[in-house]
């Protein structure tokens, strides 16, 4: 983390505020793992890493304790912990949103907007196989961006307001969680991943909400199982003492 990295920031938001953009640091370095559950957060050290002054950083703390990225134990700030009942809640959520958004795509899409999905698909589905092949690995930012790619476009195809204010609101934490399970390297959670998102673009291609609707459904309950097989409370918290 450093001064580069908040420019980079930065210059694509560009009307976004000091505060704004230390806290799309700080959170991309959460769900990178490279501030891992547990990390004591120094509010002076992170301001000398991105060479701004501690007010900006203090907003965006405070942003990110909201939003349940951080948590506050004893006056000091720490990166959350992992907690298979915050686990289950938001992956229910999930799952009766994407399956919302399923439907509504499936009798609101576009030609071109198939073509567009079945793309972000594909790339999520070549990203997954380098990492099963073990060549050229991507970072685990990489594939977890692709992932959000595609149910970000999904919902977008869905066309809701209400639909994308709540996605919007769970979005990173769902793919916190969901970043772990690449972080782990399990390669049956990823064999299990790897093609759901071109069968479900097909099944959404069929035009029937229902069916579209189920598919998600499909996809969310076994993604659900394999991230909860990786999710114990001991498995998880093994990697990080």
């Amino acid at each position: 983390m450093d001064r580069a990295q908040l420019e980079s920031v930065m210059a694509k938001n560009p009307f976004s505020n000091l505060g704004d953009a230390v806290y799309e640091v700080l959170l991309e370095e959460i769900l990178n793992f490279d501030l891992a559950p547990g990390t004591l957060i120094v509010e002076r050290k992170l301001a000398e890493l991105l060479g701004v002054s501690r007010s900006p950083v203090k907003s965006a703390i405070e942003k990110l304790t909201e939003n349940d990225y951080i948590e506050s134990r004893d006056g000091k700030y720490y990166v959350s912990s992992f907690s298979e009942e915050d686990f289950i809640s938001t992956m229910d959520i999930a799952q009766l949103l994407d399956s919302f958004a399923a439907a509504e795509a499936a009798v609101k899409k576009t030609p071109r907007q198939m073509q567009t999905l079945v793309g972000l698909a594909r790339k999520h589905q070549s990203l997954v196989r380098a990492l099963l092949e073990g060549e050229d690995k991507p970072s685990c930012k990489e594939v977890i961006d692709a992932d959000i790619g595609f149910h970000s476009y999904v919902v977008k195809i869905a066309d809701n307001k209400l639909l994308s204010q709540m996605y919007e609101e769970i979005k990173f934490k769902l793919f916190r969680y969901r970043s772990y399970i690449v972080f782990s390297d399990s390669r049956r959670a990823l064999e299990t991943v790897e093609n759901d998102h071109l069968r479900l673009c097909r099944l959404i291609d069929i035009g029937d909400r229902d069916i579209a609707a189920a598919g998600a459904k499909l996809h969310l309950q076994i993604a659900r199982s394999e991230y909860k097989n990786e999710m114990s409370a001991e498995t998880f918290n093994k990697r990080f003492d």
